[in-house]
């Protein structure tokens, strides 16, 4: 998997007088069964979250208020995305290295796989190991 795969979904939602109702469901908006759901909030100003890889895991992220910044990279490119709508999710395919991810208020996580601390990649050499690039 590379940057390619990264993609932007938008997330259907029903607006009216009363306000606006926002769904994710499995499968159709987004491309895996979902096996948990989380949420990142309270970040210190300043402090960054991320700088890691999922092995098999894959996520959509959806930034709830405010904004989130996600940098990703693949072992060669290297991009940013910017989450700032919560009708606008972002898709991230396993094996990408999750650099800078700065939350500004509220991020929902929705990912393919269950927490497990056996699943990450915590250092970037080793991660550019597991790509074949080193």
């Amino acid at each position: 998997m590379g940057l390619n795969d990264v993609r932007f979904i938008e997330v259907p939602t029903a607006s009216d007088s009363r306000g606006c109702l926002s769904y994710i469901r499995s499968t159709t908006e987004v491309p895996f069964e979902i096996k948990e759901v989380y949420y990142i909030y309270n970040v210190p100003a300043g402090a960054v979250r991320g700088c890691h890889s999922h092995r098999t895991a894959r996520h959509v992220l959806v930034a709830l208020n405010g904004s989130v910044t996600v940098s990703l990279d693949d072992g060669v490119d290297k991009a940013v995305y910017t989450l700032d709508s919560p009708r606008r999710a972002l898709y991230m395919p396993a094996g990408l290295w999750l650099g800078e991810f700065n939350v500004e208020s509220l991020c929902l996580v929705v990912s393919s796989e269950l927490y497990s601390e056996d699943e990450y990649i915590r250092d970037y050499d080793e991660y550019l190991r597991f790509r074949g690039l080193r």
